[in-house]
């Protein structure tokens, strides 16, 4: 495996038994440019196109909010209705996005596949998207911040003895919030993310990804090819896909400005560019619900949490 978003993703595709997005050659229209296009990116725009189907976002629902502590909160919540579902409907999954992303961040795929036989709840973080902050100011939220939110979120959704899955950014809240609140989730799902501080390295090609990382905090890039999708026939599928979904959800996208409420986040957590906080590497010893770690073994952007692992 390789990359720090589909090739996991694509496990966890193959892991949790999730139904295949479909493909076909429906034309997307070009709404807006993403970042710094770069030839795979215009590619995209010129070649085949996904379905209409794999862009249909109707299983999502409306989008609802819901006041949880300070912040009142932007989600879609969906599930298994009738015979969409496959098999005994199992525990509600929330999914915690990665830097700078609202729940539009998703793939189509895993969110169809999970659908399948559980409730899955997706969320915009606060100061991203349509989830806003009571306290009214622009704030640099801390992974604790985040972590409470998400305490929040899930009282006040109700959830029942909920698993959770967090992807990078999401990841290290999620880390957070079971070490805050251990009694919150039944399982743990953490797909490239690591355990910050003394337990963060880099990847070995950090110096390739930090212009992309800086990419997504100057222009608001949702979509940075070359630090998500491998440049081979699958990974360039991926990356149009991406685009395109992203394109028709790019009013749901977070901000510049947004995105830039995470940027202490990830120098306090991930210590980039100076050192992270050890809370959650001091106690990753006190995480005792299952948890299952997913990472790409090329990972330019840092050494994730199963090679941490591996070495403890």
């Amino acid at each position: 495996m390789r990359g720090h978003i589909t090739d996991a993703l694509q496990l966890a595709l193959l892991a949790l038994s999730l139904a295949k997005a479909q493909s076909g050659g429906v034309a997307v229209p070009r709404l807006a440019v993403i970042g710094n296009l770069t030839a795979r990116d215009e590619a995209c725009f010129s070649g085949p196109q996904p379905s209409a189907a794999y862009l249909d976002d109707s299983f999502l629902g409306d989008l609802m909010s819901v006041q949880a502590g300070p912040y009142n909160y932007s989600y879609h919540q969906f599930g298994p209705s009738g015979a969409a579902s496959s098999g005994p409907v199992g525990k509600p999954i929330l999914l915690i996005a990665g830097q700078g992303s609202t729940w539009s961040a998703w793939s189509p795929g895993l969110l169809r596949g999970l659908a399948q036989n559980r409730s899955v709840t997706i969320y915009d973080h606060p100061g991203l998207g349509r989830t806003t902050d009571g306290r009214g100011e622009m704030r640099n939220y801390t992974a604790a911040e985040l972590a409470e939110g998400v305490y929040e979120l899930v009282t006040a959704l109700e959830l029942e003895e909920p698993d959770v899955l967090g992807y990078s950014v999401g990841g290290a809240v999620a880390l957070t919030t079971v070490i805050t609140y251990p009694d919150l989730f039944r399982k743990l799902i953490l797909v490239d993310t690591g355990a910050g501080g003394d337990g963060e390295r880099l990847g070995g090609d950090a110096a390739v990804a930090r212009p992309y990382l800086l990419d997504i905090f100057n222009t608001g890039q949702q979509v940075p090819g070359p630090i998500l999708y491998p440049d081979t026939p699958a990974g360039n599928n991926g990356l149009c896909r991406a685009i395109a979904w992203y394109e028709a959800h790019k009013a749901d996208a977070a901000t510049t400005p947004q995105i830039l409420t995470q940027a202490y986040l990830i120098d306090e957590y991930f210590g980039y560019p100076s050192t992270g906080d050890n809370f959650v590497y001091d106690n990753l010893g006190n995480v005792t619900l299952p948890t299952f770690v997913i990472a790409g073994d090329e990972d330019i952007v840092l050494d994730p949490l199963d090679k941490f692992l591996d070495s403890s």
